[in-house]
């Protein structure tokens, strides 16, 4: 994958955080497999590394 698709990628799951929490809010915070509210300094921090793509993109955001 290209270091523009993935930085891409990982824009798009930033800019649209919400949509995603909203899909989880209905569920208990320790039984979400999603934690919210949603950071984007911190949805780069990673067990696994990460795309220099989306590296460089939540390297952008502060994280």
């Amino acid at each position: 994958m290209s270091s523009a698709v993935a930085h891409a990628l990982a824009w798009i799951l930033g800019e649209t955080r919400e949509m995603l929490e909203q899909h989880y809010r209905h569920l208990l915070p320790e039984r979400s497999p999603v934690t919210y509210p949603l950071d984007p300094r911190t949805m780069g921090r990673a067990p696994i590394p990460l795309h220099p793509g989306a590296a460089a993109c939540y390297d952008g955001l502060g994280g």
